[in-house]
This record gives C-alpha cells, structure tokens and sequence, in this order.
C-alpha cells in the first residue's frame, strides 16, 4: 500500500512540475464544478421551497358564510371606535352595537353550526380520498359583539400537543394571554377557568399568536356561528379540478362566486422555467465534469511509457487502475475542499442577501452529501477514461507512445 501511495505522490509531483499550467487549468475546472454543484444544489432547494409554498395554497379553498353588515365600524388602535360617517361611539353607544345583532341575511343559510356540519360532511364526501382537512373561524353567537373562535377536526402532521387539543372532548381553550386580557380582566395562566357566555372552559394552552380562541372541534355547539372555512385536499389540483371543487362548494352551501376563494394553479411558464434551470444546470454540471475527464485523458497519454513499463516490471490492470484511481480522488478531495471553501466564504454571502433560504438550505450535511455524490458521478466518468488505457497491452501502448 505504501509503495502505492508513493507511485501516486512521484506522479502527481512529476505532472506538477512537467505540465504546470495542465495543473493549475484541472485545478481550476474542478473548483468551478463544485463552486457550479453546490450553487446549484443551492438554487433547486430556492426553486422547491417556492413550489412547497405554493403546493401549500394550491390545495386550499376558502369560502365565506357571512354577507355585508350595514353598519361599518372600526377602531383607531387607541381605544377609540368610530361608526362608517367617522362619527366616534361612547361607551354606552358601544355597548349597545355589540349588543346588538347582524341584519337579516347576514349570516348565509348554512352558517349555523349545527347545518354547516351537514354540507360540509358532503363535501368531503365529494372529495373522497383527496380530502385532507379542514378549519374555520366562527362565533358564539349571532351579535355584533361576539368573540371570535377557530376550530376544526384533528389533522396530521401536526404538534403532540396540539393534536391531543384537537382531540379533546372538554371544554378548553388554546390562546395569546396578552390579547385577551381586556376581556378576561387579567392575563390568564393555564389552568385558569373562565366563563363565555354561560359556558365554563378551561385555559389549556397558552402561546403568543394565537389566531383568536381556539376550541376543539368536538365542543363547538349546533347553535355557534360559522363566518369563513378552509377546506385542504391532499394533492395539488389543477386548473380544472378548482372549477369543479368550487362548484361543489357553491351547490352545498348556496354561495354566490365571490364568496368562494378556490387556489390558483400554478401557471406553467412558471413551471416550465423551472425545469428550465435544472435541465442547463445539470447539463453544465455534466460538461464540466466530462471536461475532466477528457483532460485526464491527455494527462494519461503523456504517461504511455511509463504505464507500458509498470506493466511490463509485473504491475497488473488493477493496480494500475488504483493509482490513477488514487491520485484523482486525492485531486477530487483537495479540490473539493478549495472550492467549498470558496464557495462558503465568497459566494454565499452576497447570494444569501437575494436568496435568504439559502442559508437555511446549507450545512456540513449537505456538503458531505454532495461530495459524495460528485465523487461517485466522477468516478464513474473518469474510471472509463482510465479504463480505455488500461486494458490497452503494455506493447501497443508503447508502440504509439513513440
């Protein structure tokens, strides 16, 4: 092994100082390919984490059971209410709106809970397997002043914790402290019971941003108020498959088309650019390491003698195969290195300020990853090159050396 090890170590000094800029040109064409492997590597993990998000609105529908309320009221953020002329409200003038109930027409006939539960079993009847899950906003009852609530059945893929409230049958409550402490009268802990409208619920769960009360799905009531469902399907629907969903929806629930959010496909030039980018990335991957390899080729023809003369001094095909296997590895390594190194300290930089999920996508793993991969891909490549010289016999090949 050790006189193997030399062989390898007099070739690479010899080649050094025979062919130095044959040297340094492989050098530098191995460094671009990994610098070019791992931006690369680096742009398709951009390109999917995009495709994942909108994979993520590409399998939800929304609608909304709730029509328009005829009196506008919003707040400045300072406490202070104002009716849709801009007139500010007193406290007594306050009261009495939240007091009181929405117009007719308000809430759509399959608003309340208890025949909202009815359509929407239809619906994921319709779905069939593609029926993921679904959630919604609603409320404790039919005035103004009602606190809000998000509910839905269990799904997967989802926290321990979380799951087991989705699951529970008691009366509990899952939310942001700090935004309910108005109306609570204190920052609740967990633990805490508290009252809603004549209902005792538990504080299971405290955690900053929370959207609204969350209550399991099992303890919301037939007379709450549903406002606005999403509705998930497992697989990502196309252009067709949404018309033919939000139709349904609007048969079940009798919505009109502007009360019915179905997600946009994802538009394929977009799709097509894509796959663009990876087809001439793989492919400039793929030239550059056949480029290698053609230059080991060259470097391989200077070296005819002198393979004819290990081969003649007893030296077999495999042990001539595991020097040049050797000293290119020990060049893939090194390599390697150099332009990994280059590329976290140069290129990432600069291409993290345009690209952030960059630097989530990067870590030793994936280095580690695709050195393993560039070596076994090149291997495959030049181990062919070698090969081509080596079942060659010592005689011809020292005949054309000449």
């Amino acid at each position: 092994m050790l006189k193997l090890l030399s062989v390898v170590f007099k070739n690479i000094q010899k080649f050094i100082k025979d062919k130095s800029f044959l040297f340094a040109f492989l050098t530098l064409s191995q460094i671009i390919c990994v610098i070019a492997i791992m931006l690369a590597c680096c742009i398709f993990d951009n390109a999917n984490r995009s495709e994942r998000i909108i994979k993520e609105g590409n399998t939800q529908f929304n609608f909304v059971l709730t029509g328009h309320d005829d009196i506008e009221v919003y707040t400045d953020g300072e406490g202070r209410y104002y009716i849709g002329d801009g007139k500010e409200l007193s406290e007594e003038e306050i009261e009495e709106l939240e007091n009181s109930k929405y117009p007719d027409g308000y809430f759509s006939k399959y608003s309340t809970y208890k025949d909202f539960k009815v359509k929407m079993n239809e619906l994921i009847q319709f779905l069939g397997d593609d029926y993921e899950s679904f959630s919604f906003f609603g409320a404790f009852n039919d005035t103004r002043g009602s606190l809000s609530f998000s509910s839905g059945p269990p799904s997967e893929g989802i926290q321990k914790e979380l799951k087991e409230f989705d699951e529970s049958t008691d009366h509990i409550l899952r939310l942001d402290p700090e935004v309910y402490e108005e109306v609570f009268g204190k920052i609740v802990k967990v633990g805490d019971k508290v009252d809603l409208y004549g209902t005792e619920y538990t504080v299971a769960i405290t955690e900053q941003n929370v959207a609204l009360l969350n209550i399991p799905y099992a303890v919301v009531e037939d007379d709450f108020k549903i406002i606005s469902v999403w509705a998930h399907t497992k697989s990502i629907c196309s252009a067709e498959r949404c018309d033919e969903i939000k139709r349904k929806i609007q048969e079940l629930f009798e919505l009109n088309d502007d009360k019915v959010y179905p997600p946009e496909p994802r538009q394929l030039q977009e799709l097509q650019n894509v796959n663009l980018a990876y087809g001439v990335t793989a492919a400039v991957i793929l030239m550059l390491l056949l480029n290698i390899s053609r230059i080991y080729m060259y470097v391989l023809s200077c070296r005819k003698k002198s393979l004819a003369v290990m081969s003649i001094c007893g030296a077999d095909k495999a042990r001539l195969f595991a020097v040049y296997m050797i000293e290119l590895m020990a060049s893939l390594i090194v390599t390697f290195i150099i332009g990994a190194v280059l590329f976290h300290m140069l290129i990432l930089p600069p291409m993290a300020e345009l690209y952030p999920n960059f630097l989530k996508f990067i870590s030793p793993r994936v280095y580690i990853t695709v050195f393993g991969l560039y070596v076994i891909v090149a291997l495959i490549i030049i181990s062919l090159t070698v090969s081509n010289f080596i079942t060659k016999s010592s005689a011809e090949m020292e005949r054309r050396g000449k």
